[in-house]
């Protein structure tokens, strides 16, 4: 992007104005953000050396020698969508700057010349500025014809007139002269920065150390499109989005305390190498990318029509182009061997966004990530293999296979069975992704026998499902019935065990109200208000006395937190914290339960035991002091 078109778009209010966590938190701590911002760079530092590159190093070192003012003002710059701001909009900011008396500079000025010595932040080029007044007038002009018609200024026959009106403004006579007197009165300095551009690297740098201290955690999620175009999916994928960053909501108090933990030298990391970390850095934009298509671009939008059915060419799996995944990145890439002939980990970012940006249609896309998951799998190397099973999700290899998991689903929508075909039977091919092989498998038979007419085939994936030891037992069960409908005739081996019981039942009665197809039913509750069943069944025990909730478990995963708090924060089992903002540990997960089970086996025993010899009373005073010990703390159910 040019700076002149660069600068132009800087006058759009969403350029500026989106504050992100700035506009949710209200302003009770001037220097939070600069706490938190200081906190996460020392402590990546201190923690994850080695995973940092030259450049970021020296991007901590500089920004820690900054003036407290260009280190408040670049931590609220931080939390801005920008990248594009007007000195004009920060008047929050400079609201807690404190000026200094022997300067009649205004502080911010004073704070916004330092971060532009330190490369920082750069200013406007002034052969642009011409444009960006001719625009901001153009879009004034527009908000006040909206208002006064009551159509928004950034409706889409406006936003789609604005360039024309911007080009004809530039070849009239009337276009605007900044030098004329009337103009002057807005600049009091030429020296001034007016408008000026956060450095696109240094933030991506930042924001990088942000993700690997929160890694852990499951972030806010992100904008999504709706019913967007090919070209609006290019648009958005590269764009940065301000994150409510947790610890930042925690000075804020809009969240608890992360629990306190001992953090040892893991002697299994979240990722062994630099080369891993980009690695993993570049599946997850993939990822993301993946997720904003089938979130919200149209179908119609995904493929042309000469790229519909199964071609020699689809089929064909190339070397990936992408940096991290190619031959020439390879894993012997580390922090102190970095020269200018070597990539730099902006060189691995700006790489994606510059694929993702030429990219031409899913297929394309879809291409890349086959490319790339065959070929993280060829780079695994054998003491990978021996990481801890509870490390996967942080694998390259892991968020590959997730998005190519998801876009099994688009070809599917799109009528590419065939395709859908090709990409279920590489995945079931790797080792990643165990929980989802049962599903996997059922895809693939019910595209075999539905769309495919191939009911021979479809049992065959059946009898493959069933001999494989990685399916899970709730994914056997269905996978068996259906391969018993497709035999036709059932044998004693494939007959399901059915266990018989005898349990209580209790019948409501409800007047049930007329509704839609597919919509959940719903009746007449006993407050004549129209209610689900679930908040029907609370209101007839309601009636006889009792009180209750239907919250789908959550009360026994927070019993289950309670209960076993001291054993999940033990401090003798490794690698399960590595980062201080965890609120439990790694193994903590359904996938790994034999894992958290055989780690802590003496420990939850323990606890088993002296469950069963409690009363109900010592029961509850249990778990009432557990509660008030760790109130203040971030929720684990």
């Amino acid at each position: 992007m040019s700076d002149a078109v660069a600068a132009a778009d800087a006058v759009d209010p969403s350029a500026d104005e989106v504050g992100g966590i700035d506009e949710e938190i209200k302003e009770d701590r001037a220097n939070a953000y600069v706490e938190h911002f200081v906190h996460i760079v020392q402590s990546t530092k201190t923690l994850f050396p080695t995973l940092l590159d030259a450049d970021e190093h020296a991007a901590i070192d500089t920004y820690l020698a900054l003036p407290a003012a260009a280190q408040l003002v670049y931590s609220r710059l931080f939390q801005r969508k920008g990248p594009w701001f007007r000195t004009t909009s920060l008047s929050a900011i400079a609201d807690h700057l404190h000026p200094d008396p022997e300067s009649s500079v205004p502080p911010l000025q004073t704070a916004l010349r330092a971060l532009e010595t330190a490369s920082f932040i750069r200013r406007c080029p002034k052969d642009s500025r011409v444009q960006v007044e001719i625009r901001r007038s153009i879009q004034n002009q527009a908000r006040h014809a909206g208002a006064a018609s009551g159509v928004r200024h950034d409706a889409a026959p406006h936003r789609w007139l604005l360039p024309p009106l911007v080009h004809t403004s530039l070849t009239s006579f009337d276009a605007p002269d900044l030098s004329s007197p009337h103009r002057q009165h807005r600049v009091h300095d030429p020296t001034s920065l007016t408008l000026f551009q956060i450095h696109p690297r240094t933030r991506d740098a930042f924001y990088r150390m942000h993700r690997l201290m929160y890694m852990t955690l499951s972030l806010p999620v992100q904008p999504t499109l709706k019913r967007a175009t090919w070209g609006d999916w290019q648009r958005a994928v590269c764009r940065y989005e301000p994150t409510a960053w947790p610890g930042l909501l925690v000075i804020f108090g809009k969240v608890a305390a992360f629990p306190r933990v001992t953090l040892a030298a893991p002697s299994r990391p979240l990722f062994p190498t630099l080369h891993a970390l980009m690695a993993y850095e570049c599946a997850s934009v993939l990822r993301h990318a993946t997720r904003l298509i089938v979130d919200g671009v149209r179908l119609d939008h995904l493929l042309p029509s000469s790229a519909r059915g199964l071609t020699a060419d689809w089929l064909d799996v190339r070397p990936p182009t992408l940096l991290a995944f190619a031959g020439a990145a390879s894993p012997s890439i580390t922090s102190s061997s970095f020269s200018s002939s070597q990539p730099t980990k902006a060189d691995f970012c700006d790489n994606v966004h510059a694929f993702l940006q030429s990219v031409d249609n899913m297929d394309s896309f879809v291409g890349e990530l086959r490319a790339c998951l065959a070929s993280s799998l060829h780079l695994t190397r054998e003491d990978d293999k021996q990481r801890r099973v509870f490390l996967e999700p942080y694998d390259a290899t892991y968020a590959l296979a997730r998005s190519m998991d998801l876009v099994v689903g688009v070809y599917e929508k799109l009528g590419e069975y065939d395709k859908a075909l090709v990409l279920l039977q590489e995945l079931l091919a790797t080792s990643v992704l165990g929980h989802k092989r049962g599903s996997w498998y059922t895809r693939l038979a019910i595209n075999l026998e539905m769309h495919m007419k191939q009911p021979t085939d479809a049992r065959a994936v059946c009898d493959t499902a069933l001999s494989d030891p990685r399916v899970f037992p709730a994914d056997r069960m269905d996978l068996l019935r259906r391969h018993r409908r497709l035999a036709k005739t059932p044998t004693t081996e494939d007959k399901e065990v059915v266990v018989e019981g005898c349990y209580p039942t209790h019948t409501i009665d409800g007047r049930p109200l007329n509704r839609a197809v597919g919509e959940k039913s719903r009746f007449i509750g006993y407050d004549d208000d129209s209610v689900t069943v679930e908040a029907l069944v609370l209101q007839h025990y309601k009636s006889q006395g009792w009180h209750g909730a239907h919250d789908e478990g959550a009360s026994f995963r927070s019993l289950l937190g309670l209960l076993l708090w001291d054993v999940m924060f033990l401090n003798d089992v490794p690698d399960v914290f590595q980062t201080p903002f965890q609120s439990r540990p790694l193994d903590m997960d359904m996938r790994y339960s034999d894992h958290f089970y055989n780690a802590r086996a003496a420990a939850i025993d323990a606890v088993v035991m002296k469950l069963r010899a409690s009363s109900a009373l010592d029961l509850c005073a249990w778990i009432a002091a557990t509660w008030h010990a760790h109130q203040d703390q971030y929720e684990i159910g």
